[in-house]
């Protein structure tokens, strides 16, 4: 099933991410903590790519009508362990 996933700035660590998932098109909003850019040490984080990058990752676990709205990444990690390891890895890609 085709996946797309548009981010877009709001604010100050919010953002306003379209997620197309077939015919479903949903847009959220997903927020990045200061704490979360500290707990995966990110130093001049890219916060478009992070979120592009978790939502790929949850889509991957999960269909897009289950994501949560408003969506805290910090949240992610209490339901998959191994999304800090991931990110880490997907962000270190080039």
């Amino acid at each position: 099933m085709e996946q797309r996933v548009t981010v877009k700035p709001l604010g100050p660590h919010t953002y306003s991410a379209e997620v197309v998932e077939g015919d479903l098109r949903r847009t959220i909003e997903v927020l990045v903590t200061d704490e979360l850019i500290e707990e995966l040490q990110l130093f001049e984080p890219d916060e478009v790519r992070l979120v592009t990058e978790s939502l790929d990752f949850l889509l991957e676990k999960e269909k897009a009508a289950g994501l949560a709205d408003p969506l805290d990444l910090l949240d992610v990690r209490r339901e998959y362990p191994d999304y800090y390891e991931e990110i880490r890895s997907r962000l270190d890609a080039v």
